[in-house]
């Protein structure tokens, strides 16, 4: 992503993670419109289906935490290419890695609101087999 910026002369970025193969369009306009209407970062997001619980793998329940006070980030993102630029900048001259533009934007440039639009299931990423089958599932149901 980083020299993909780097190359971009346009004001606005929008990034797209390759492991996501399905683009929600009504997000895309989404976050075009919100950048158009004065916001700096947008980015796609959408609630867990259930209460996420604090807990270890086979440990005990540490807390709950509803699901409409988190929200799963996605795809697209939205930035004003300057401002991603500078957080690109400020992590190598810290020698900081973010796992995603969202977290570095969030810790690096805090003085920006990032805003969200809403995303769709279909915006899930390949991580494991079984993420194929649900690609095959919604294929399926966009071909018909």
């Amino acid at each position: 992503v980083l020299r993909g910026v780097a190359a971009i002369q346009t004001k606005i970025t929008l990034i797209h993670d390759a492991a996501r193969p399905l683009l929600y369009a009504p997000a895309l306009k989404d976050c075009l419109e919100k950048l158009q209407n004065g916001a700096r970062i947008v980015h796609t997001a959408t609630h867990p289906y259930a209460s996420m619980l604090l807990t270890t793998d086979g440990g005990p329940v540490k807390g709950v935490i509803e699901r409409n006070e988190i929200a799963y980030g996605m795809c697209p993102a939205a930035f004003y290419t300057e401002d991603l630029r500078d957080a690109f900048r400020m992590a190598a001259e810290r020698g900081l890695s973010y796992r995603d533009e969202a977290a570095m934007m969030h810790a690096l440039r805090p003085d920006i609101v990032m805003e969200t639009v809403p995303g769709h299931r279909s915006g899930f990423k390949l991580t494991y087999a079984e993420d194929m089958e649900m690609l095959t599932v919604y294929r399926r149901h966009l071909d018909s």
